[in-house]
């Protein structure tokens, strides 16, 4: 049994009440789930960072930050007339004129006059410069009296079966982009030429 004191406002008068040990442990359990209560609430309540932490933890070694976007490359494949054929790797939005400047540069004999320095590259396309001809312009009219798609205007070209003013104007649109075409096959990468159209194309053509 406990006995406790209770002054009144006099300070003087003292009134005892007595409270046994079960009261008492039970008003301690009681008091202790209230602290633990108060202190859950706290720890689940969401707590607000102030900036100047937020910004120190961003700097702080081992924090994975965002980083900012890296220029885009392209690689592209030069061939030809010039010092170092193979492949090279070009910032976006080069041109053709800094592809052959990363393979070396042109060599001695290059023709340049089938090739648009200014034109764009893109990423995995092949870039060819041609070597000028030692018995000098190849004539546009082979031997056999096909006509050579890369030599070719677009008046010549209006001579081919299937090809009008537009589709000419086409072929020569993409020669003077990618360059001088390899192949018969190559054709099918012009806008309006597909297979059946090169195959009444192909016996009148001629590479180079």
């Amino acid at each position: 049994m406990v006995f406790l004191c209770w002054h009144g406002t006099d300070g003087r008068t003292c009134r005892r009440f007595a409270i046994d040990q079960t009261t008492i442990t039970r008003l301690a359990a009681a008091a202790a789930v209230v602290v633990a209560g108060a202190a859950a609430a706290w720890l689940w309540t969401p707590q607000s960072v102030p900036a100047g932490a937020a910004a120190a933890a961003a700097a702080a070694p081992g924090v994975a930050a965002a980083s900012p976007d890296v220029a885009g490359v392209v690689m592209v494949h030069v061939s030809g007339a010039v010092a170092e054929p193979g492949l090279v790797e070009l910032r976006m939005g080069s041109r053709l004129a800094d592809a052959v400047a990363a393979a070396g540069g042109i060599v001695r004999g290059a023709d340049l006059s089938q090739v648009n320095l200014a034109a764009p590259v893109r990423d995995g396309e092949r870039v060819h410069i041609p070597a000028a001809s030692r018995d000098g312009p190849v004539p546009v009219v082979s031997a056999d009296g096909r006509i050579r798609i890369n030599q070719a205007g677009p008046t010549e070209l209006e001579s081919i079966p299937g090809v009008g003013p537009v589709l000419a104007g086409r072929i020569v649109a993409f020669r003077d982009e990618h360059g001088p075409f390899d192949a018969p096959e190559d054709l099918l990468d012009v806008p309006g030429i597909g297979e059946a159209k090169l195959a009444a194309m192909r016996d009148v053509i001629a590479i180079p």
